[in-house]
């Protein structure tokens, strides 16, 4: 059997071109600041804002993360790992072409086993990731951050607050 290099070839761009129909083609714009800060009473609030957008051009963007909530459920303390959280923002692009947005990451509904009454002592939020959906643009607010009933927590007061 003798290799044959020119079907091989073949393959292979066909294959590299099938990949590249497959890939979103990203939009314009770019990410010039993502954050997340942890607030008293169980929220962590996030902001993004993108650049180099139309002016006047409509911007979906998502955000996810991942909880952790700490609490109590009647004589007992409990871990309920609620995994992730998501939502979206919609916003339109300025004359300059900007788009920001805000958005605010909470307790979601939580139950006992037990069937007790939740009292919720700590929020943990890590992974804040945004995503303009239209434009195919991703970024992330990195850290963990901490939410109490009476304060905040974020990585630079990772230990006090």
């Amino acid at each position: 059997m003798s290799w044959k290099p020119i079907p091989i070839a073949a393959i292979l761009v066909a294959a590299g071109a099938l990949a590249g129909a497959v890939q979103a083609h990203p939009g314009p714009g770019v990410f010039s600041s993502a954050s997340a800060t942890a607030g008293a009473g169980f929220v962590v609030n996030g902001s993004m804002t993108e650049t180099g957008l139309p002016a006047g051009s409509a911007v979906d963007f998502m955000w996810s993360s991942s909880m952790v909530v700490g609490m109590v459920c009647g004589p007992k303390t409990v871990t309920d790992r609620v995994g992730a959280i998501t939502g979206t923002v919609s916003t339109t692009a300025d004359d300059s072409g900007t788009a920001s947005a805000t958005f605010s990451i909470t307790l979601p509904d939580l139950t006992c086993a037990n069937g007790a009454t939740p009292d919720p002592v700590k929020m943990i939020v890590r992974s804040v990731k945004m995503v303009d959906l239209t434009n195919h643009h991703r970024t992330e607010a990195h850290g963990w951050y901490i939410s109490k009933d009476s304060k905040g927590i974020t990585s630079a007061t990772p230990f006090g607050g």
